[in-house]
């Protein structure tokens, strides 16, 4: 007979920390077939708020950030984008959560202001390690055209993306970004729906340490409402997910770390084959998985 036990289940590089119950013996382990797909960049669906993705280019000189916009090149602080304590806790990882695409997306704030999407995104290469970890940030400014400045408008999400596998089980995050006004005052606010990828960690009859899982988990949407010059969090929004909304494109990649993991373990983009632990179900499915899941169809 199977013993269900309750296990505590941490990543340290994914930050999941998942308490459940799994029944005794029960282990997947799959060695991945894909390397690190996760490139070039995805559109985004015609929606009424414009989304810009050829404004603004980020760049570099030295540990300096640099703004591109029309013809100026504008310093902003580095630790805007890179937080002194979270490069230090980095340290010795395989991946970086630093590494920044070029590529900035932008859109109206409805002030005339412009909210800007800056993303990051690191993995290891094929063959470099059975981890096969990636990790990402992303980070939203604000920016006046009428004076050229920028300012933090919300950069405390942490690591927003990545993957890890771990006793021979990926687990993985995914942030995805939206943007409405959504209290309808005028102003544009930023929406998140995340979603993982779940290990369970447990020790069976043996004494042996093993890993129960993938499982799929999508929450509600969180909803950061632009106040006072900043996008800050509302907890009474939770869950208000509108017919039709305006997503953010992926930067610097095609698909997420969910994604990825989902494909390797059912050579599926479709979250309904996925093993789900998602008690709302699968609420909200992005632009580019309908058409990744659109074009695995043709192929059958």
């Amino acid at each position: 007979m199977a013993i269900m036990k309750a296990v505590l289940f941490s990543c340290g590089l994914l930050g999941l920390f998942v308490l459940s119950v799994v029944p005794d013996g029960l282990a997947i382990q799959v060695d991945s077939p894909l390397g690190s797909p996760e490139v070039m960049q995805q559109g985004n669906e015609a929606s009424k708020l414009s989304v810009s993705t050829k404004e603004f280019i980020l760049g570099t000189k030295g540990q300096q950030y640099l703004i591109h916009w029309q013809k100026r090149i504008i310093p902003i602080p580095r630790k805007w984008l890179i937080a002194l304590k979270d490069e230090q806790d980095e340290e010795g990882e395989g991946v970086s959560a630093f590494s920044y695409d070029r590529d900035i997306t932008s859109f109206p704030i409805g002030n005339g202001e412009l909210g800007l999407h800056l993303s990051s995104f690191d993995a290891m290469a094929p063959g470099s390690g059975s981890a096969q970890a990636a990790a990402g940030r992303d980070v939203f400014l604000v920016f006046n055209p009428k004076t050229s400045a920028f300012r933090p408008g919300l950069i405390n999400l942490g690591r927003t993306k990545g993957r890890l596998r771990y006793l021979g089980c990926f687990s993985a995050v995914a942030s995805h970004f939206i943007i409405e006004d959504i209290n309808g005052d005028g102003l544009t606010d930023i929406g998140t729906v995340e979603e993982r990828m779940m290990c369970k960690e447990y020790t069976n009859d043996q004494g042996v340490d093993v890993v129960a899982g993938p499982f799929y988990r999508q929450d509600l949407i969180k909803w950061h409402l632009f106040h006072k010059g900043q996008w800050r969090y509302d907890e009474q929004y939770d869950g208000r997910l509108l017919e039709q909304v305006t997503e953010l494109p992926l930067i610097g990649i095609a698909f997420s770390p969910v994604d990825f993991v989902g494909e390797v373990y059912w050579q599926s983009y479709d979250p309904r084959v996925w093993r789900s632990r998602s008690p709302q179900g699968v609420l909200y499915v992005p632009a580019y998985r309908k058409e990744l899941i659109r074009q695995h169809e043709q192929k059958r």
